[in-house]
């Protein structure tokens, strides 16, 4: 079979299938069309504050550090240390608001489960601004700084394993186990460093070798 690239939506669709995923939830859901309809597992939640699409129904329109304050307060239809199979993150393209929401999912994710993240891999330095602009050198496409986020934890944190496919502006995996720590030589966090080192800061790996090392 010729080799194809996988996208998010095959990503996360494959991973539900491996591990037999029950629930999941999406974080920015933004259209439903785009990702949350094309997701096969049993049970979906999908949150967004609506700022962008206001006329789309959201189970949770909210921003995603309210919904989770919700959500250990008792303000939801789940349990407060409710836990989920599989976490897609790809709300607000930040590094401190990606940091939060990788921090929240952790603290709801099954112990086999999989925190699953867009836009890791940024092409180029017009699309990894802070600032989102309509003048890109590719139109509507827009990483923000979320590979600020995903290097900060390949770097500091362990008891988590942490990948990242290369295709779709990068597609990061995130699960509870133990990982060899990326070096921190980029401490400022520059896209120019990171640009000469993203295999290293973000492990990144080809679709081939995710499916190699996530068989069914």
């Amino acid at each position: 079979m010729d080799y194809v690239a996988l996208n998010h939506i095959h990503i996360i669709n494959h991973l539900i299938k491996k591990y037999g995923y029950q629930t999941y939830l999406e974080i920015g859901v933004h259209t439903k069309t785009l990702c949350f309809d094309h997701i096969e597992c049993e049970h979906k939640t999908g949150i967004d504050p609506g700022y962008e699409n206001p006329n789309e129904r959201y189970d949770y329109h909210m921003e995603s550090d309210d919904f989770f304050h919700a959500l250990r307060s008792g303000l939801t239809e789940f349990e407060t240390n409710h836990k989920w199979d599989i976490i897609f993150i790809d709300g607000l393209h930040l590094a401190e608001q990606v940091e939060r929401d990788i921090v929240n999912s952790l603290n709801h994710l099954h112990p086999n489960g999989t925190i699953v993240l867009h836009d890791c891999n940024p092409p180029h330095e017009l699309v990894a601004r802070e600032k989102y602009h309509t003048d890109y050198v590719s139109p509507g496409i827009w990483c923000g700084t979320v590979w600020k986020a995903f290097y900060k934890f390949r770097s500091l944190v362990t008891g988590i394993s942490m990948w990242c496919v290369e295709d779709d502006l990068g597609v990061g995996i995130i699960q509870f186990g133990e990982q060899e720590l990326a070096e921190m030589n980029n401490p400022f966090y520059e896209y120019e460093i990171f640009n000469g080192n993203s295999k290293e800061h973000l492990n990144l790996i080809t679709s081939k070798e995710f499916l190699e090392l996530f068989p069914i």
